[in-house]
């Protein structure tokens, strides 16, 4: 019978099999378009397993109910469908979480592209990818299966954050080793890049972003939130004027905190509760967490855990004029150090005009940075 599947295979066959000389096999057996799994720059836990989707041989629920352990195919953990390698990580609650998060960091093909089209499904979807995207996607992929595991064995789901961050060092690591970078060079940074147009990755040294002042007539609000694997949180957020003083900075100790994302957003809500009440300027904030940007910034209403701290955090920002912006880690060291120091000190405080000694002396090299 003809189907949009059988035709894609076949012309995923047809692309692969090669000139009269050659074939989609080699010589010894092997199909070629497995080198896209097999000479993708991945550590080769990913690489297996790649090769694991690729041949179908995930414990996936419909694998499981195949041979008789399971009762349903349906997926444990969103119930909507059969849980076969496509669904587990490319259509399943976590997995998608995953992936919009991911493509806010990297260059990944959208999720809506991603077709089912059989078995081998991951095969199609590696083969127009330049190599670094290839890489990216098994990284990706991979992630989500462990989430997927941690969940179905009863354990919390790693915080989305958390897994972000970890696939972009690991990759950055991996590159840089690749790359033979030494990890400091004339002071300054190695920075990895992803050039698509030469689909290959490559290093180079630049400045490190540091904090700009906002423009005149705004105040800036940066916040952070601390989370330390022993679950002890902590707050930290400094106001400064478009000069660069500091018109109050604060710390604050959190209590019942779940995990980074909540952190950062508690931190967000107490930091601009405060600047209103120091200030009649509109309001710029800055956080380095991406995901708790993209969460304020949704137009949809957050049904999510955090639903209450999100309508508070908006309802603050409608108060006051105001926006919210991204930004690295770099440019957040003020804020950062104070969140520290709460978590540490299990201290709540607030400073007009000043603050602790390092905070102080990071807003001053701060000063000199954008000024120069």
């Amino acid at each position: 019978m003809f189907t949009v599947k059988s035709a894609y295979q076949l012309g995923f066959d047809e692309a692969h099999r090669g000139s009269a000389t050659g074939s989609s096999y080699r010589p010894d057996g092997r199909r070629s378009c497995w080198q896209l799994i097999w000479s993708s720059d991945v550590p080769p836990t990913v690489r297996n397993f790649a090769w694991r989707v690729a041949t179908d041989s995930l414990p996936t629920w419909k694998n499981k109910y195949v041979r008789g352990i399971e009762t349903s195919e349906l997926c444990p953990i969103c119930a909507t469908e059969t849980e076969d390698s496509f669904h587990a990580l490319c259509r399943c609650t976590f997995s998608r979480v995953l992936w919009d998060t991911m493509a806010g960091v990297w260059t990944l093909p959208s999720i809506s592209t991603m077709l089912n089209t059989g078995k081998e499904w991951l095969l199609h979807a590696l083969e127009p990818l330049p190599e670094i995207e290839r890489s990216m996607l098994l990284m990706l992929l991979w992630r989500a299966w462990h989430i997927r595991n941690e969940v179905v064995h009863n354990k919390p789901p790693p915080p989305m954050e958390a897994s972000s961050r970890f696939l972009v060092s690991y990759l950055d690591s991996l590159i840089g080793i690749k790359t033979d970078l030494s990890s400091d060079k004339s002071m300054g940074k190695s920075i990895i890049t992803y050039d698509t147009g030469t689909n290959r990755p490559h290093a180079f040294i630049t400045t490190v972003p540091t904090w700009r002042a906002p423009i005149v007539g705004w105040v800036n609000l940066c916040t952070d939130g601390s989370f330390a694997d022993d679950g002890s949180p902590g707050a930290g957020m400094v106001l400064r004027d478009d000069k660069g003083a500091i018109i109050f900075s604060s710390c604050r100790q959190l209590f019942s905190c779940r995990e980074p994302l909540e952190a950062e957003l508690c931190a967000c809500m107490e930091g601009l509760s405060l600047a209103i009440q120091r200030t009649e300027l509109p309001v710029a904030i800055e956080m380095d967490s991406l995901i708790a940007v993209k969460m304020i910034q949704a137009k949809e209403v957050d049904r999510s855990i955090y639903a209450s701290l999100i309508k508070a955090i908006r309802y603050l920002m409608s108060i006051r004029e105001s926006c919210i912006t991204h930004i690295v880690r770099s440019q957040n060291k003020v804020s950062d150090s104070l969140a520290k120091f709460a978590r540490l000190e299990g201290r709540t405080m607030t400073w007009i005009g000043s603050g602790p000694l390092v905070a102080t002396e990071l807003a001053t090299i701060d000063c000199m940075n954008f000024s120069s």
